[in-house]
């Protein structure tokens, strides 16, 4: 994964509540200086506290790097309930040396999957950090902060590809049940992807809509769709649940669109312009597809099959149903008609479009 993805703050005081959530920094920062003495590294709050996603009813939740000798602990990491101020803290201790080897294992902990490894580095890296500055700074530089949301968004995309071929093999049993909820989690899989890309890496289902609509270009493009579209389905099996299927996938082109090209300078122009005398483009959207780029190369799935394309090939994949049907494609700066009439010829090949 090549793409450059902005490093935003880890979270902050929540803006809706700034005098609580200091008071709340204060206190989990004086627990710990009380608690652990000389003996710790470094404090920090996480959770959705940090992230600023939090409310009335949120867990407090903390992160703590001790000395391992002077505070030994039996695990690398351990997760601890501690009473303080009347508010219950769920903490995470963690010894100075593993703390050490989560960050520089980073490149190699697959974070699509819970485990020990990648629960504690997104805690860590997901946090707003009361005391020890310094020595945070120390090992988490900008290139591990890149380097952590790159691998976060392929683990994220990894676990889009494969709620894609569950969802094929829905589509073979024929269960709508089953159908539903899988469209439905690729797209809040993919959305999660955009977020990513944005400096978002908070990953908590739950948070999801407020998360989108905080983030000002993905609310105007997404928010609606969530809100309205994907949590309102059809009856399931009948004729306005197969459109409201082929809607989903038609918006879910326009986010892989975003994953795969967002930080590219596009133009949209009505096909007309560069192609003389093609009308318009058309896919069935009943037939979905799945785009992703494995270092520089560009692939597609399909229910049939796998394939390579070019870059432009999977850009024009990715258009929306409504652009193409209304004759307009968003391609990148510099494309030539040549490249077109080539992207376009591969991708009719694989029937996924055709030129009228």
């Amino acid at each position: 994964m090549t793409t450059s993805i902005p490093c935003g703050p880890a979270g902050g005081p929540d803006a809706s509540r700034p005098h609580a959530t200091a008071s709340l920094e204060t206190m989990v920062q004086d627990w710990a200086h009380e608690t652990f003495a000389e003996n710790l590294v470094i404090s920090g709050i996480t959770g959705s506290v940090a992230a600023e996603l939090s409310n009335t009813t949120s867990n407090l939740d903390a992160w703590v790097v001790l000395d391992d000798v002077g505070y030994p602990i039996d695990r690398p990491a351990i997760r601890e309930r501690h009473r303080h101020s009347g508010l219950t803290i769920k903490a995470l201790l963690i010894r100075k040396s593993e703390w050490s080897r989560l960050v520089r294992r980073i490149a190699q902990i697959d974070l699509s999957v819970r485990s020990r490894d990648s629960v504690s580095l997104e805690s860590v890296m997901n946090s707003k950090r009361l005391s020890g500055n310094e020595q945070f700074d120390k090992l988490i530089t900008n290139e591990v902060k890149q380097t952590y949301m790159e691998r976060l968004l392929a683990g994220q995309r990894d676990t889009s590809l494969s709620l894609f071929l569950d969802y094929i093999g829905a589509l073979e049993d024929g269960e709508p049940a089953l159908i539903t909820e899988l469209l439905q989690s690729i797209f809040r899989s993919e959305l999660e992807c955009a977020l990513i890309l944005r400096g978002d890496t908070y990953r908590n289902t739950k948070w999801l809509p407020k998360r989108i609509r905080r983030n000002g270009e993905l609310a105007t493009k997404y928010y609606t769709t969530y809100r309205d579209l994907l949590l309102r389905p059809e009856t399931l099996g009948t004729a306005a649940w197969t459109e409201w299927m082929n809607t989903v996938w038609s918006r879910h082109h326009d986010i892989q669109r975003d994953i795969l090209f967002g930080d590219r300078k596009m133009v949209t122009m009505r096909i007309d312009q560069v192609m003389p005398g093609v009308r318009s483009a058309c896919r069935d959207v009943a037939k979905p597809l799945f785009i992703l780029k494995i270092d520089d190369q560009y692939f597609c799935k399909t229910t049939d099959r796998q394939f390579e394309l070019s870059e432009l090939a999977a850009c024009l994949a990715c258009q929306p149903s409504a652009a193409a049907q209304a004759g307009e494609l968003a391609v990148p700066t510099g494309a030539t008609t040549v490249q077109l009439e080539k992207a376009y010829g591969s991708l009719a090949r694989f029937g996924l479009l055709t030129i009228q």
